[in-house]
């Protein structure tokens, strides 16, 4: 699943789109931390560790750098680590050279005072010019720091309410001596900082529509690619008589790769075995035509019971497929509308000769296909809330701008909620809550037509209620992309 997460990445699943930070972790990155620099300076970050740019997009040394030590971009991540009898805890630009980092799990913003800090360390001084950007593509010139440890002030460069999660640095080639020529970096803070969801997303995140051998001399198209396909295995319950090798539910992940039978690239479900398969980073929907497309190879036929799911616990079964690789239209067996995670494939126990005996499975994919982006309830909104938080709605923003550059027909956004509380209660919220997201991706220019909210409460749980850990996950709202 494309999955999102405050202070860290907002796990757009599967997937698609950074893993989740808890909420604990999230809450222990923004405790203010005060650093001392080098030249004795305190400086407070209100987000603490969260602060500081932690990746890098960028390097491009300048000259010759005679301590390739220093020459790690990474040495300038997270806190300022300097040590004068550690060259690896900073990166030299080299004369003239640039590197560009990038903040993830927070926004640069200007604030009264100070907005931006270098620690630019060693006994030289190196001017260096600073530019910030949003999108890493158009870039804002802050100044020059002239040397050491400094400070900027965004005021009168950026305007009123701008973010930026990228800044470039750029040695002005003028002081060029030593083995660590040009600026020295340690670390980049931005004390002008908000809290930044990374929905991970892009246009290029929706797939691209390809075609795929069946094995039997026929092409079949996937609108959205490789994404179209399963990636997790749920149960296997193997049935008797399986070739070594070929009993792993794995190989019938993802996109087909069956070639031939010399090596194992598809999963045997034996002489009456089954297997679960789980869409991660989509759902199965119904579409005109065909929705589901078993890859079931081999030089045998064999007959194979289909069921599919939206929780993994209530199945909608569809009946057999005759063998071979087989296409399945899934909209006379459901309520339109619905959506299924899971596929289940239960061989017939009818052909068991052979090497292989039972069907085997090359690739479950989804024809009918939308893409599946969870975010974490408890990082979008307070506890009982349907408000997003800033951090949400810029996130949304963000993703709205994807959605709009992504060839996106229609979008669903689901509201779902852990056990606890009463069932009206809950469906209540989640609502509020699938409303608010909808209404901010209106807000952010997705047109209203194309949306559509729902509401579950605790009906479609993806985790035991019964632990924390399974309620947080519970407490989620999905966004289903549904590509024209």
């Amino acid at each position: 699943m494309k999955s999102l997460s405050i202070s860290t990445a907002l796990a757009f699943v599967a997937s698609a789109f950074c893993p989740f930070a808890t909420p604990a972790a999230a809450q222990a990155q923004a405790e203010p931390v005060t650093i001392t620099d080098g030249r004795g300076v305190e400086i407070t970050f209100p987000l603490g560790i969260a602060s500081f740019a932690d990746r890098v997009t960028n390097y491009s040394p300048g000259g010759t750098i005679p301590d390739t030590v220093a020459t790690n971009p990474e040495g300038a991540l997270a806190l300022p680590d300097y040590s004068r009898s550690d060259s690896g805890t900073f990166v030299t630009l080299g004369c003239g050279g640039q590197a560009t980092w990038e903040f993830t799990d927070n926004v640069l913003i200007d604030v009264p005072g100070p907005d931006l800090w270098i620690f630019e360390i060693g006994p030289d001084v190196e001017g260096t010019a600073v530019e910030v950007s949003a999108d890493g593509a158009s870039w804002l010139s802050v100044g020059a720091i002239e040397g050491a440890t400094a400070g900027l002030d965004l005021a009168g460069n950026a305007a009123p309410g701008e973010a930026f999660r990228f800044v470039r640095l750029t040695d002005d080639g003028i002081q060029c001596s030593g083995r660590t020529p040009g600026a020295d970096i340690d670390a980049i803070g931005a004390i002008g900082a908000q809290e930044r969801i990374d929905n991970g997303l892009s246009a290029e995140g929706f797939g691209n529509a390809s075609e795929y051998d069946d094995t039997r001399g026929g092409l079949v198209q996937f609108p959205a690619g490789d994404i179209s396909f399963a990636d997790a295995v749920v149960a296997y319950a193997p049935g008797g008589g399986i070739e070594p090798g070929w009993d792993d539910p794995t190989l019938g992940l993802n996109a087909p790769d069956y070639e031939d039978t010399s090596t194992a690239r598809a999963t045997t479900l034996g002489c009456g075995g089954s297997v679960i398969y789980q869409f991660t980073d989509n759902t199965l929907i119904d579409v005109p035509g065909p929705d589901l497309f078993i890859f079931e190879v081999g030089p045998d036929v064999e007959g194979t019971s289909l069921a599919i799911s939206g929780d993994g616990t209530n199945w909608v079964e569809i009946g057999a497929i005759q063998g071979a690789t087989a296409t399945i239209d899934i909209a006379p067996f459901i309520t339109p509308g619905d959506t299924f995670q899971f596929v289940r494939l239960v061989d017939d126990a009818l052909q068991c000769s052979g090497r292989f005996p039972g069907a085997d499975i090359d690739a479950v994919g989804a024809i009918g296909s939308a893409t599946r982006l969870v975010l974490d309830a408890n990082l979008l909104f307070d506890f009982d809330s349907a408000d997003l938080r800033p951090a949400a709605v810029r996130a949304i923003a963000e993703l709205a701008q994807a959605i709009k550059s992504g060839a996106i027909a229609q979008v669903v956004v689901d509201g779902h909620t852990d056990a606890q509380g009463s069932d009206d209660y809950n469906l209540g919220l989640s609502r509020a809550r699938a409303t608010s997201v909808a209404q901010s991706l209106i807000q952010a220019g997705v047109p209203q037509g194309i949306l559509t909210s729902r509401s579950f409460g605790e009906a479609r749980p993806v985790a035991d209620n019964a632990t924390d850990t399974g309620r947080q996950a519970n407490r989620r709202v999905e966004v289903l992309l549904i590509r024209g």
